[in-house]
């Protein structure tokens, strides 16, 4: 069973991290029911100006990869601007830290609620 190496681990953590600061999400790490959980953040519904679409951010293992997860549900359906903007940050910090190694899955095969995640 192959895995991923600490320090690869430490680096997303300290990526997300102070993206997490940046946009004022909470560690929820220690609250996660994730196995293999490397960072769990929350953007808290009390910020102000007050977030009426509020997101999180996760990170964990699977495998041999690493799979960060944005996640917002949106009462007016679909992307807010504030979580496309959040999805570009991340990409782009990402990048300029792992390039090539980083990959995005397309829409067609990301997971839903209603999905099962298989290999």
């Amino acid at each position: 069973m192959a895995t991923v190496p600490a320090a690869e681990r430490a680096e997303v953590k300290k990526a997300l991290e102070q993206i997490a600061a940046k946009n004022k999400f909470q560690d929820r790490t220690s609250l996660s029911l994730h196995s293999d959980i490397i960072c769990d953040y929350a953007q808290p519904v009390t910020i102000q100006p007050r977030s009426k679409d509020p997101a999180r951010l996760l990170a964990w293992v699977q495998k041999d990869r690493i799979v960060i997860d944005l996640i917002q549900k949106s009462a007016e359906g679909g992307e807010s601007i504030a979580y496309q903007n959040l999805r570009e940050q991340i990409l782009a910090d990402l990048k300029a830290q792992f390039g090539d190694r980083v990959t995005v899955v397309p829409k067609t095969r990301q997971a839903t609620a209603r999905v099962k995640l298989t290999e």
